[in-house]
């Protein structure tokens, strides 16, 4: 005697079928989809200039300016002048989370691989821009700790490492001149405090847990009145 499978047994089967088929070819072109925006970047215009509002991307512009030079009440860095490899390590360090900020967080875990490299192709390709503003004469211990450093504190001449002679041997290293200088205090108050941590062997972070605030005042106006060269 055979048992005959009722009407709504194959009914609820063929929708749980017809489901399986309609999630996987869902997940298909979801990943084809995936997998495209990985690779292919959208013109880099579109980002710089308008962003990507539904992913949280805002405007590069709009910290950064058009033309890269930053905004100095604000402590937005100036693009200008970095190379392209400092600039994707420092995207690629917000977007894991190795270097920390509210927005850039944000904007960088929002963006593919393709799109890091367009963004930094585009502003290592910018030319230098001094700053606009009116930066006061460096004080003469910024001048000596960048120039010379003080050895007998275990500090470094600044330009041993920050030097353009340096930066050709490695690409990772910023350049500093030009730099807006609340951003570079920032920065060096962000390394003494263990709140920036993206640099190799924890270097900055010894080197600013000596500096005093007025030092880390000094040495930030002694950069940012420096010219802005091309790496």
């Amino acid at each position: 005697m055979s048992i005959r499978t009722p009407l709504w047994a194959v009914t609820l089967r063929g929708l749980a079928l017809f489901s399986i088929a309609a999630a996987s070819l869902f997940w298909s072109e979801a990943a084809a989809a995936g997998q495209q925006r990985s690779e292919t970047a959208p013109p880099v215009e579109n980002l710089v200039a308008k962003g990507r509002l539904q992913d949280g991307v805002v405007a590069c512009d709009a910290c950064h300016r058009a033309n890269g030079e930053g905004d100095a009440g604000s402590a937005f860095s100036n693009l200008t002048g970095l190379t392209k490899e400092y600039l994707a390590k420092q995207l690629r360090d917000f977007q894991s989370g190795t270097r920390e900020s509210r927005v850039m967080q944000v904007v960088a875990q929002n963006l593919s691989a393709a799109e890091i490299e367009a963004l930094s192709s585009h502003y290592a390709s910018l030319p230098p821009l001094p700053l606009s503003t009116n930066i006061p004469e460096a004080p003469q211990s910024g001048i000596a700790l960048a120039e010379a450093g003080e050895a007998g504190r275990g500090l470094p001449p600044c330009v041993s490492c920050h030097s353009a002679k340096a930066i050709a041997s490695d690409n990772k290293i910023p350049v500093l001149h030009g730099q807006q200088p609340l951003y570079l205090r920032n920065q060096l108050l962000g390394w003494q405090d263990g709140s920036r941590k993206n640099d190799p062997g924890s270097e900055m972070a010894k080197i600013a847990k000596k500096l005093s605030p007025a030092e880390i005042d000094a040495v930030s106006i002694y950069f940012a009145r420096l010219p802005k060269t091309a790496p």
